[in-house]
């Protein structure tokens, strides 16, 4: 049955706010504490849809609303390829996803860059450093997949593999492309405040948090979709909670890399990774 827009759109973003409210409860009772409910992520959207947005003197506001949409909207199109929407029919959805998973980092960044404030612009600067350690790794498993099958179509039967050490380089770009320890380099709390997100507020930073729930759900989606070969709805959720364990042990455990130890790391951690499986899979 193929389901509705509404329902299509619904769903990657509410399961997105559950998994970040899965995050930080558990990741709190990992740490002695209670934390907050899960649905904590949701009510903080709504309250701050209803909050004024703060003009910041010598900021382009406008360009930052446009970019907070268009970071939502480029990730709610990337859920259209799927397979378990299959709308799309596009023949090119890994090189899709690929562009647009870059294409809302980029406006996260280029908002740092509309604020006079040091600190949006240290965390855009940082964020643009990560970004080309992370996208290259990530690039070359996604187009594997695609191109080891001779075709690009996102669909299940075409992904029925299972690589241990891309599975392992995955979940660390995962962390990285999430701004989850100990890649919250361009978030540093204790440095940048909370870097290109230190200015915004209102209904700006209510889309750019939306954003990021988004990524969420669609990182651990395809993390879903490329190595656990889900056969229904349910096997998908629980494989995504896997998952999801997996990067709340990763950001609970670990601290934060400084910027040239996370490039250093991602380069020759998570490439030699990947290489080794490509080298398996082609003797």
């Amino acid at each position: 049955m193929i389901m509705s827009i509404i329902e299509i759109l619904f769903i990657p973003i509410f399961l997105g706010f559950v998994y970040e409210g899965i995050l930080r409860k558990v990741a709190a009772r990992m740490q002695n504490r209670v934390g907050p409910p899960i649905w904590q992520p949701l009510l903080d959207f709504i309250k701050l849809l209803s909050k004024e947005s703060f003009e910041v003197i010598g900021s382009h506001h406008f360009l930052i609303s446009f970019l907070s949409i268009l970071a939502v909207a480029s990730l709610l199109v990337i859920v259209f390829t799927f397979p378990f929407v299959s709308l799309l029919n596009f023949r090119w959805d890994f090189i899709l996803v690929i562009y647009l998973l870059v294409f809302s980092t980029a406006c996260f960044i280029l908002a740092g860059f509309s604020f006079p404030s040091p600190y949006p612009l240290i965390g855009s600067t940082r964020e643009i450093t990560l970004l080309l350690a992370y996208e290259l790794p990530l690039i070359i498993i996604l187009l594997f997949f695609g191109m080891s099958y001779y075709s690009l179509l996102l669909l299940p039967e075409n992904l029925i593999v299972s690589f241990p050490l891309f599975f392992t380089a995955f979940l660390l770009i995962t962390q990285a492309k999430l701004g989850y320890q100990p890649f919250n380099i361009g978030e540093a709390e204790q440095e940048i405040v909370a870097g290109y997100l230190t200015e915004c507020s209102g209904f700006e930073l209510a889309m750019f948090n939306l954003a990021k729930s988004l990524r969420m759900f669609i990182m651990i989606s395809l993390a879903s979709i490329l190595f656990f070969n889900f056969k229904n709805i349910v096997a998908f959720v629980l494989s995504s909670l896997i998952i999801l364990f997996f990067v709340i042990l990763l950001r609970v455990t670990l601290a934060r890399f400084r910027i040239d130890q996370g490039f250093k790391f991602l380069w020759l951690v998570s490439i030699p990774l990947i290489l080794i499986d490509l080298i398996r899979a082609m003797l």
